[in-house]
């Protein structure tokens, strides 16, 4: 009976603090995957309540484990026995460990606490009542060992019951509670830095800076605490990252499968060549002891094969060989798929977005890979290495061992990720300020000359020293901070290692332990330790590629807001109808309100209108960059929305105001229009647009290099090329966008000859900016806050005496004239503007002025001019 309960009490023992820390670890992990800890605030006298009474209960566990210590020296029994000293040690580091996760914590679920209590009391309950069973203490030592058991069980109980008294998880509701990210004294004080005007306009940008990366990190967290709370839950979060699954399993290529197995097995080899080098290494000392020569050399032979295998020419480099195609399978399957998915998204997507983040946004496909790379080659072989160690270190020795290196692993990870917020708030206040003194330099030395005018060199030589102080004060401050952290982690190491080998020694003098385990135990305490500094990195890094990886999936999961329909577009005639038309990019403000107008085929319609009236709208509708929110945009009797875009949009050609080319040749970038065109249909575009001539003046004619953006051409140059991209697509509706906006006089000339051409017995819509380019247009449409005021010809709109004789008027004055043709008293022009070529039967018949409804009553006209 009592090698029963000797047997029972050595099973609680070694069980109970697995039990303890498992439920806190399993609990607290939960609470936080369930997003539990979001919205759980933190009484500041409850947290330091149960911080002050864990480590209580730590001491306590210590020094129940120095008498057993003492009485294992003296007087070995079932009270001091090595399992009972290790359920005290193995406690006492539990109960350690609890407060220091506590500490600092500001939103936390105290269910994990509670029932890491209520296991330590029912431990320590079963245990005294097996003790006081099975054995009387016969000693003073025994004695003040049982009282301190006790003692323990009263605290915890007190702890318990004040606990469930005050009711630590609600807090009173108008506490205030904690931000994310508090402010330090540094950053509140921003004058604490300096004395001199220069210093304290100095520090007041840089913490300008170093506030605005505070609200940058804050607003990610709240935008992904969003995002969670969304979910529901960590897990479900985590679901989404399915969408991956297909991009980067090769599910269409057999052979890159046996590679990915090829990989799973290479990675446990690996692992079962770490546990067994020392052992072999420790073999060759045990024969070396023995005098076992050729035995040795044998062992020595089979240790270095397993270091062969375990190097980049074995093993290793057969996995990274194995992997590499795998690798770049997915990189690529990856990068397509975001560039793809990004260019099919609608205009409002890439109107909201800045060029960085778009090329970011592509290239982070490369984050879901590394993302993979680090779970699988670091932390996953991290976690089996930590597990295999405590078996190993058992078989090799005893679990005291175990006890030393579980403590090691912890502790070196509580002050290795501890203070994390306080080390990235130095981190950003480097940053800021480093920042900040590039920024004063290159605004002093790019602005020499205004420093120099007004006599400033001296001030800006002190705001430039300010900020070089100010920025190595930040340096020296994290510097300090991190050689601080490494020491007290190379401490931990050290004396860790000496308290394995210490032991080791202790086993192999008073025990059964060879030299050989030793050694073993030497090579193998090397590996273990060697991978602990890893861990925080790896912490790091893993989350990065998390919140890389999760921006694209979110990229990834966006829909287009403009979609293609069901059915092909048949273009006939291009009659183009807009029915009742209202838009609004947000719905604070519409732009479009209630627009109809229709336009026959071969006519010229102008839109104009002061900006932000809503003209170039109109033209982004009509090529369904946007949706309309009500009415309908029919063309030759198809709503637009019912077609498929690429058919749509290839019966449309468009000369925007700025146009776009490639850092290409000017050959390529007009081909760009039809990629079947031959070289002689380039050409003849060229000279539809009145740029051939130029072109064969350049030193490298059609092969020359435009620069990015077509930088390299001047602005007119650069419009005639997009107008013979517009001639060689040779589409039935054209749309132009203030192609003369920016571009002087005898430019404009030339681009309207190249327009003419490009807009004969074509439906045109043109958004005017210089009204000279319309006067021949065979209607102009007026909107002022995206609604139609005026409609008719140039003359009739003038002596309508509106708000298009409004704007008239006031380009001839600002002008001078510039272009605008005088009206003659039988209202007509002498110019020979773009839509002088369009006018025919149909358009002498529509010459009158027309309603926002279309009829062609010039009273109406008059009636929606006022």
């Amino acid at each position: 009976m009592a090698l029963a309960m000797e047997k029972t009490l050595q099973v609680f023992s070694y069980l109970g603090p697995f039990l303890t820390f498992g439920w806190y670890l399993i609990s607290s992990l939960w609470s936080v995957f369930t997003l539990q800890n979001l919205d759980a605030a933190v009484r500041k006298q409850t947290r330091h309540l149960v911080y002050y009474f864990e480590t209580a209960i730590s001491i306590l566990f210590i020094s129940e484990a120095g008498m057993i210590i003492f009485q294992l020296f003296h007087h070995p029994s079932v009270l001091a026995s090595t399992y009972t000293n290790i359920y005290a040690l193995s406690q006492s580091l539990v109960y350690l460990i609890l407060p220091i996760l506590l500490w600092g914590t500001e939103k936390h679920q105290w269910y994990p606490h509670y029932g890491a209590w209520v296991i330590t009391l029912g431990l320590d309950l079963v245990t005294s009542y097996i003790l006081r069973s099975a054995y009387t203490p016969v000693n003073p030592v025994e004695w003040a060992q049982i009282i301190i058991r006790g003692s323990r069980m009263i605290v915890v109980c007190f702890l318990l019951v004040i606990f469930w008294a005050i009711g630590a998880s609600k807090p009173p509701a108008d506490e205030e509670q904690t931000p994310l990210l508090q402010q330090d004294e540094n950053t509140a004080n921003a004058k604490g830095y300096g004395a001199t005007d220069a210093e304290e306009t100095t520090a007041k940008h840089r913490d300008e800076a170093l506030d605005k990366a505070e609200r940058e990190l804050k607003e990610k967290i709240r935008k992904l605490e969003e995002r969670l709370k969304e979910n529901g839950n960590w897990f479900t979060y985590v679901k989404d990252f399915r969408l991956f699954i297909p991009l980067i399993w090769p599910h269409d290529k057999p052979m890159l499968k046996l590679n990915i197995i090829g990989v799973g097995l290479c990675i446990l080899v690996e692992r079962a060549l770490t546990a067994l080098k020392p052992l072999g290494l420790g073999a060759v000392a045990d024969y070396l002891t023995r005098g076992q020569a050729k035995e040795a050399f044998v062992a020595l032979g089979i240790y270095a094969i397993l270091r062969w295998l375990d190097s980049s020419a074995g093993i290793t480099g057969l996995r990274s060989l194995l992997w590499l195609p795998v690798e770049i399978n997915a990189y690529t399957k990856l990068d397509t798929a975001s560039y793809n998915h990004i260019m099919s998204l609608s205009c409002d997507f890439h109107d909201s977005k800045q060029s960085g983040e778009l090329y970011q946004s592509i290239s982070q496909g490369q984050s879901v890979v590394t993302l993979l790379d680090s779970l699988l080659y670091s932390i996953a072989p991290q976690i089996v290495d930590l597990v295999v160690a405590g078996f190993y270190l058992y078989f090799l020795f005893d679990a005291y061992l175990v006890l030393i290196a579980v403590a090691t692993v912890i502790m070196f990870l509580t002050v290795a990720m501890g203070r994390g917020s306080y080390q990235q708030s130095l981190v950003r206040r480097r940053n800021a300020s480093h920042r900040h003194k590039y920024q004063v330099m290159f605004d002093t030395v790019g602005s020499w000359r205004t420093v120099i005018y007004f006599n400033q060199s001296t001030y800006a030589s002190k705001i430039y020293d300010a900020s070089v102080r100010l920025s190595y004060k930040a340096w020296r401050a994290l510097d300090l901070f991190w050689y601080s952290k490494k020491a007290l982690e190379s401490i931990i190491l050290t004396i860790a290692g000496l308290s394995a080998f210490a032991y080791a020694v202790y086993s192999i003098i008073y025990g059964d332990k060879t030299v050989g385990s030793f050694v073993a135990l030497q090579l193998y305490w090397t590996s273990f330790t060697g991978q602990l500094p890893q861990i925080p990195y790896f912490q790091r890094q893993l989350l990065k590629q998390l919140v890389d990886a999760e921006e694209l999936l979110r990229l990834l999961k966006m829909k287009p807001t403009v979609q293609d329909g069901p059915n092909e577009f048949n273009l006939k005639a291009g009659l183009v109808e807009f029915n009742r038309v209202s838009f609004s990019y947000s719905e604070s403000k519409q732009i479009i309100h209630d627009l109809t107008f229709h336009a026959r085929p071969g006519q010229t319609i102008a839109i104009v209108g002061e900006t932000g009236a809503g003209k170039s709208t109109v033209l982004k509708l009509l090529f369904r960059f946007y949706d309309v929110s009500d009415g309908s945009i029919v063309v030759d009797e198809q709503d637009i929305r019912n077609v498929t875009l690429k058919s749509f949009r290839d019966a449309l050609g468009v000369v925007p105001q700025d146009p776009t080319l490639f850092n290409d040749t000017i050959m390529a970038n007009v081909r760009y229009a039809r990629l079947d065109a031959t070289d002689e249909e380039v050409m003849d575009a060229c000279k539809a647009a009145a740029v051939h001539d130029k072109i064969l003046t350049f030193k490298d004619g059609y092969g020359t290099k435009v620069g990015e953006r077509g930088i390299k051409l001047s602005g007119g140059e650069l419009q005639r090329v997009a107008i013979a991209r517009a001639i060689l697509k040779d589409s039935r509706i054209i749309l132009l966008d203030e192609a003369t906006s920016s571009v002087d006089t005898d430019t404009e000339v030339k681009i309207q000859e190249a327009l003419a051409t490009l807009t004969k017995g074509r439906t045109t819509f043109v958004v005017a900016h210089r009204l000279s380019t319309i006067q021949k247009a065979d209607r102009i449409i007026v909107v002022h806050d995206g609604t139609i005021v005026e409609q008719g010809t140039l003359k009739q709109l003038i002596k309508l005496k509106g708000r298009f004789f409004n704007l008239w008027t006031k380009q001839i004055n600002l002008t001078g004239d510039s272009g605008v043709e005088p009206i003659t008293s039988h209202g007509k022009s002498r110019s020979n503007s773009i839509a002088g070529s369009n006018t025919s039967s149909q358009t002498k018949r529509d010459s009158h002025p027309i309603s926002e409804s279309g009829d062609k009553d010039s009273d109406d006209a008059k009636n929606s001019g006022s």
